[in-house]
């Protein structure tokens, strides 16, 4: 939860398509198999199809999945349907459970002239089974849910942040809201010192080199459209928690013992050109692209000392000069892109495609020809 200004934006980038599948597969599916316009007549139901549900749940169980989207989903349906809860362990539950076999609650089963409604069928190959009875049985039902066989509710997501609080420049860590948003089922959620007692532990156990990152419970395995995204950022330990290996800077490198991604901008100007742009549009440049915000901004005419040998050493024609100094070896993005926005020297980097610096720039921009000694429109 420390230092959000420094990668929040890219770190959030995935969550633009994460949502949970199974979800996804009972609202979409269903939806759009079962409740097509027209289909329903609400005015006379004579000659559909009558389906007979039979919702069977653990009533104690109140993070589980309430089945709400499905049933609302089948009660769309071009049939006639009538709808009962029973309690898991109540007579009928209990014979349900029984009869078929249920390990996973909520369940439902799904009777009458299930037949009659083919895209009901259709649709059912991904939620559960159709018995020889005839019946339909949910076995997949989204998390959380209730596993009979284990005792426990499965599908509740355990965050760890195994943070450095003494970093105020870190990365922004994913927390516990980001999931939520993105349908996530979230339970326990705490921060973690990498250097206490636990912190430690954790480091040693799942070797974690840098920090700030997550650590979420084996469960999130129930999540498959966010499983892409977790397996390019990190790795699924053998007692099934993921840990986060990829970190946007700054962090800190455990096995150097420093931070890393920490520098700084130069911001060299010609006075006579008011009109020139700040720094500012370089800060946004460098922020919205790649993630990087510089830890400190330096302001100086190029007709002081300083800016003369800044000018010659990097034989720079138009002002302002943005120049980069510092710990950028960590921006891999930043370093596939540098042949498009600047060069190199020096130890350094100078950013020299202003056209891209300056494209969200909104009005005129001018900058300043050292050679001609004026001010020069860019656009």
């Amino acid at each position: 939860m420390r230092g959000k200004a420094g990668g929040e934006e890219s770190e959030k980038i995935f969550f633009a398509g994460a949502a949970v599948a199974a979800l996804v597969l009972l609202v979409f599916s269903l939806y759009s198999l079962l409740s097509a316009p027209g289909e329903k007549n609400e005015d006379s139901d004579e000659g559909l199809p009558r389906i007979r549900i039979v919702q069977i749940k653990n009533l104690s169980c109140s993070e589980c999945n309430d089945l709400g989207a499905l049933i609302v989903s089948l009660t769309r349906s071009p049939s006639r349907v009538e709808n009962e809860v029973v309690e898991h362990n109540s007579s009928k539950g209990a014979g349900l459970v029984a009869k078929y076999g249920i390990t996973k609650l909520p369940s439902m089963v799904v009777t009458g002239d299930v037949g009659g409604v083919v895209s009901l069928i259709s649709a059912w190959n991904t939620l559960g089974t159709r018995e020889a009875d005839g019946a339909l049985v949910l076995r997949n039902p989204p998390p959380p849910f209730f596993d009979l066989s284990q005792g426990r509710i499965v599908g509740l997501i355990e965050l760890i942040q195994l943070i450095d609080s003494s970093c105020v420049q870190c990365s922004y860590v994913l927390s516990k809201r980001d999931f939520e948003a993105n349908g996530v089922v979230m339970g326990k959620a705490r921060e973690v010192e990498f250097n206490s007692r636990e912190g430690i532990e954790l480091v040693v156990k799942y070797n974690v080199t840098k920090v700030p990152v997550f650590l979420l419970s084996p469960d999130i395995s129930l999540y498959p459209k966010i499983l892409p995204y977790l397996r390019g950022i990190g790795s699924f330990e053998g007692d099934g928690w993921f840990v986060q290996r990829r970190v946007n800077p700054v962090y800190r490198d455990l096995r150097e013992g420093r931070l890393r991604g920490l520098f700084s901008m130069l911001y060299v100007y010609d006075k006579r050109c008011a009109e020139c742009p700040g720094p500012g549009s370089a800060e946004d440049f460098l922020k919205n692209n790649f993630g990087m915000k510089p830890a400190g901004v330096e302001l100086i005419e190029a007709d002081e000392e300083r800016g003369m040998e800044t000018v010659s050493a990097f034989n720079l024609s138009l002002l302002p000069a943005f120049v980069l100094s510092g710990d950028l070896e960590p921006y891999e993005i930043f370093w596939n892109a540098l042949p498009f926005v600047g060069f190199e020297g020096n130890g350094s980097v100078v950013l020299t495609n202003y056209s891209a610096v300056f494209a969200r720039t909104t009005g005129s921009v001018y900058l300043f020809d050292a050679e001609k000694n004026e001010s020069t429109r860019l656009k």
